[in-house]
């Protein structure tokens, strides 16, 4: 389990933060560092969150090895009831989704999707760039409450 800290980027310098448990689930291992500028979770492995004060977006920079993939957990600490964002690196079929976990088994999709992004690929990584709302209103979606 890592610790990431949540950072609101805008004008003001207010430190806001909140902890994400993140289990990285690796396809693949490297000895190579990634070229992200956010926790590095594993070599080769990034994660990067920042929250917008405004529009009460977060948005999730992962940068993963090609043909690999990272799952991260949000709010909770264990595979009960647990909301995921699982990144997918496989070049241009790359591919992130939004999970529900009910138990000790393979988590299904989210009903209601509430994440968006895109991703592109960068020599042996994959890049992805996912936000979605704080609070989406999902009652199988983690409420975001950055605290100080």
């Amino acid at each position: 389990m890592i610790e990431v800290n949540l950072t609101r980027r805008s004008s003001l310098k207010t430190g806001i933060s909140a902890l994400f448990a993140i289990y990285t689930l690796l396809g693949q291992t490297n000895a190579v560092r990634s070229s992200g500028q956010g926790k590095e979770v594993q070599e080769g492995y990034n994660i990067d969150v920042d929250w917008d004060e405004e529009t009460e977006i977060v948005t999730f920079t992962a940068i993963l090895q090609d043909n690999s993939w990272m799952g991260i957990v949000l709010g909770n600490f264990g595979m009960t009831d647990s909301d995921m964002i699982l990144f997918s690196a496989n070049g241009e079929d790359s591919q992130f989704y939004d999970l529900y976990s009910q138990g000790y088994f393979m988590p299904r999709e989210d009903e209601e999707n509430n994440l968006e992004g895109s991703f592109i690929k960068v020599g042996d990584e994959v890049i992805f760039t996912v936000t979605r709302p704080l609070d989406t209103g999902d009652a199988k979606d983690y409420l975001i409450e950055p605290g100080i």
